[in-house]
């Protein structure tokens, strides 16, 4: 049965976690960094070790865009010697699933904001838009994903990832706002979840104090595992440093 709870009114959460992990927020399609930093600033506030991640801005191939990020779980698990919860909005909510999926075993939980479970079920202005910039990647225009990503061989791994079962005994969160305009609320509601119904559109998630405190919420049932099965995962084993490949990558939407 579909877990569903509305968010209540501001007050209900503790301003301030001491028992709070570290986390990647992983931003969705066309977001830079600077749209993350609301959201990472207030998590930190809340005792969060913080790391944005926008690789590409989110509008590259998916399956690149995943292999980076799981790079980056691993090194961040390495860093704090135990797993990372993942923040996705958006598309980057898809990225961080299927990452997740990639490495179960460094990843505490995942929270997603206004992220579809699929490739489709977003609203059509979105879907064109994505649609024209695989255009544009398909005629050579670099950064862009192509249209192969998202019909062809090229993300065939990534798409096939995204319908698998999530794992039982990982936590999964998903905030979602019937006044979603770009992702409708339908597209975001998952069975295996906790759903979590806010106002507000979709950009707003981001920045909107009732949504960071469901994301607080959130985290603190993941860490401490509070929630659908255990989260503190075996402790992620130290490894040799290694090139992040993604970092020239990292750029900003206009």
């Amino acid at each position: 049965m579909t877990s569903r709870t509305r968010a209540p009114d501001r007050g209900d959460t503790d301003a301030r976690d001491t028992d709070a992990g570290p986390v990647l927020l992983v931003g969705g399609l066309a977001t830079p960094v600077g749209l993350l930093r609301p959201m990472a600033h207030a998590l930190e506030q809340r005792g969060h070790t913080v790391t944005p991640v926008a690789i590409g801005a989110g509008v590259g191939c998916a399956q690149r865009t995943v292999d980076t990020l799981v790079e980056r779980i691993h090194a961040a698990a390495d860093d704090a010697a135990e797993p990372v919860a993942l923040v996705g909005h958006s598309r980057g909510g898809q990225f961080a699933r299927v990452a997740a999926h990639a490495a179960p075993d460094r990843v505490a939980g995942l929270v997603t904001l206004g992220t579809p479970l699929g490739m489709t079920g977003v609203a059509l202005p979105t879907y064109a838009a994505v649609a024209a910039m695989a255009a544009a990647g398909t005629v050579g225009v670099p950064g862009f994903l192509r249209l192969s990503c998202l019909l062809g061989a090229c993300c065939r791994a990534f798409r096939a990832d995204l319908r698998r079962d999530w794992p039982p005994d990982l936590p999964l969160t998903s905030v979602y706002s019937r006044a979603d305009r770009v992702v409708p609320a339908a597209a975001s509601i998952d069975s295996r979840a906790r759903n979590v119904e806010v106002g507000g559109g979709h950009l707003g998630m981001l920045t909107d104090e009732r949504v960071l405190d469901q994301v607080a919420v959130a985290l603190r049932r993941d860490h401490r595992g509070d929630s659908r099965g255990p989260t503190r995962r075996r402790p992620a084993r130290r490894r040799p440093a290694r090139r992040d490949p993604s970092t020239a990558d990292l750029r900003a939407a206009g």
